[in-house]
């Protein structure tokens, strides 16, 4: 309508009322340590050295992530794909972190 403000109410995902935490994976191309980063050993990319990961990895890094923040519960984890794998992980690890998990288009991993 004209002359009203802007809001979100509605939206599945209301930023007027929620805050929400969107973070990279650990072993992205982007942001965090991955195999392009510099092995602190070797002054070298850790390349093919670079240990493997699993959705438990993904999982204790984004808690140790929210710790850091002071989140110590979530409404909602949601996730599609790779991220839906993850918040299926979360939820069967640490149910109590959560009130809800929404898990899009994921497989058990």
């Amino acid at each position: 309508m004209v002359g009203q403000p802007h809001t979100a109410l509605g939206r599945p995902l209301d930023t007027d009322r929620f805050f929400i935490v969107s973070s990279n994976i650990l072993g992205g191309c982007r942001g965090t340590t991955g195999p392009g980063s510099t092995n602190p050993a070797t002054g070298e990319a850790y390349g093919m050295e670079f240990p493997l990961l699993d959705m438990a990895d993904f999982v204790t890094v984004h808690r140790a992530l929210l710790a850091h923040l002071g989140i110590p519960h979530l409404l909602i984890a949601l996730g599609g794909s790779l991220g839906g794998m993850q918040v299926l992980e979360w939820s069967l690890t640490y149910a109590h972190d959560m009130s809800h998990a929404v898990i899009i288009a994921a497989s058990s991993g």
